[in-house]
């Protein structure tokens, strides 16, 4: 079982959170309510992305 799994099975709700691997590298976690979305890094809990209805409010440019 990979650290993700782990994770998933431990963490996870149907309702809004789940753990996945970033584009950017390392673990991060989907957080999910009603119309928002924000992806949040493990290490460090960086906030990545923040969505409302698909609109990017707050984001980290890969570059960065």
């Amino acid at each position: 079982m990979t650290d993700l799994q782990r994770l998933n099975t431990r963490f996870a709700r149907a309702d809004g959170i789940a753990f996945e691997a970033s584009p950017l590298g390392g673990p991060v976690v989907r957080l999910t309510h009603g119309r928002q979305q924000a992806l949040v890094a493990l290490h460090g809990a960086h906030v990545l992305n923040w969505t409302v209805d698909g609109e990017g409010l707050l984001w980290l440019s890969p570059v960065a």
